[in-house]
């Protein structure tokens, strides 16, 4: 894989991601403002200040990541940050015994798991080669080539944003019945 090709794969990723975390965070300012105070971020003013500041900005990352060079730096930087944070959070409260849902992408019945900090990781290992990508600056793939990443990031998020419930799912055992 090229950094260019690279580079489609990750700005699908990202702005899928933040896009569908914007979104469901949008729709659902009061369940976010919640989880903001369930996990103790701030308190409930601060809380209802950062809802729409937390939406701002992974709306911009999404616009940004998919602009031409310098703001789609800016972008996958902000991702990288923002994703360092919601990482670290999530780590810090899973290592407390938090089970508080993460509301990432909207309100789940799940409950925070190690899933969550993985996928995390993984979204922030895939932006960072994003902004390694971007700031290359290699020339574009043939089409073809660039609606095969795009079609990966898109696959990619769809995994990512289900990890939890791909991982519980792996996890069961599979019954096989004797034959008679």
């Amino acid at each position: 894989m090229t950094k260019a090709e690279f580079l489609i794969f990750a700005r699908l990723v990202v702005l899928v991601t933040f896009g569908l975390a914007a979104a469901s965070k949008a729709r659902d300012r009061d369940g976010f403002h919640k989880t903001i105070r369930d996990f103790k971020l701030a308190s409930d003013a601060r809380a209802r200040v950062l809802v729409p500041l937390v939406i701002l900005a992974e709306t911009a990352i999404a616009v940004l990541v998919v602009s031409p060079d310098a703001a789609a730096v800016v972008g996958f930087s902000l991702a990288c940050a923002i994703l360092a944070l919601y990482t670290g959070i999530l780590g810090v409260a899973r290592l407390k015994g938090s089970t508080v849902g993460c509301n990432c992408f909207g309100r789940s019945p799940t409950e925070l798991s190690w899933s969550d900090v993985g996928r995390n990781i993984l979204l922030l290992a895939i932006a960072g080669g994003g902004l390694w990508s971007a700031l290359d600056r290699a020339a574009a793939p043939p089409a073809q080539v660039a609606g095969l990443f795009a079609a990966a990031g898109v696959a990619a998020v769809v995994v990512l944003v289900n990890l939890d419930a791909v991982v519980t799912t792996l996890r069961r055992p599979i019954l096989v019945e004797e034959a008679q």
